[in-house]
């Protein structure tokens, strides 16, 4: 069968492994993981925690400073309270996030596998389809010319 191809039809083929080659790539490196889906949710947490970390930490100053450098026990209420619920509140953007994860993965996935299909075949398809019009055109004109 190869042998029969013309060099158009050999520059397609390595013009079309080369392209779906790359496209695998590319999409290989983006495609949907629970890791990956998670990461924005695990941002989200760590920039919570930096926050309520840097208000706890206010807190505990105020209260120092208030009582001569050192805060009791006692008064540590409000900062270890701001820690609890920043902690809470990050276990739940991140909990959240994995049971909606966890609920469409196989979805996007596929979803995704469909796009990566589409983006591989059909500019390759494409390609080939228009290198055959622009011989059937071609045809055209030359057997005009030649009647």
């Amino acid at each position: 069968m190869l042998g029969r191809l013309n060099g158009w039809q050999r520059l397609w083929i390595i013009a079309s492994a080369a392209w779906i080659g790359a496209v695998g790539y590319i999409e290989w490196d983006q495609f949907p993981t629970r890791d990956r889906l998670l990461w924005p949710a695990q941002s989200a947490q760590l920039k919570l925690t930096e926050k309520t970390l840097d208000e706890a930490s206010e807190i505990l100053d105020k209260c120092a400073r208030a009582n001569g450098g050192r805060c009791p026990q006692e008064q540590m209420g409000p900062y270890t309270q701001t820690v609890a619920e920043g902690r809470r509140l990050g276990d739940e953007i991140v909990s959240d996030a994995m049971k909606r994860i966890d609920g469409s993965l196989v979805e996007t996935q596929i979803r995704a596998g469909f796009v990566v299909v589409a983006e591989a075949l059909l500019p390759a398809v494409g390609l080939y389809v228009a290198g055959l019009l622009a011989a059937w055109v071609r045809r055209g004109f030359r057997s005009q010319a030649t009647s």
